[in-house]
């Protein structure tokens, strides 16, 4: 199966709390090869790492 040119394979979210924080997890259940980056301040990057 070839991959699909018009699926990315990197997303970028703007806010890592909650709402991105989810919208991450579900994304990556969906799709565990995309490729993931947040963007937020660095208290609350720091929670979402772990």
């Amino acid at each position: 199966m070839q991959p699909d040119p018009t699926s990315p394979n990197r997303i970028a979210l703007l806010g890592a709390g909650l709402i991105g924080g989810s919208l991450a997890l579900a994304l990556k259940r969906h799709a565990p090869d995309l490729v993931i980056v947040g963007f937020d301040s660095p208290s609350v990057l720091d929670l979402a790492h772990d």
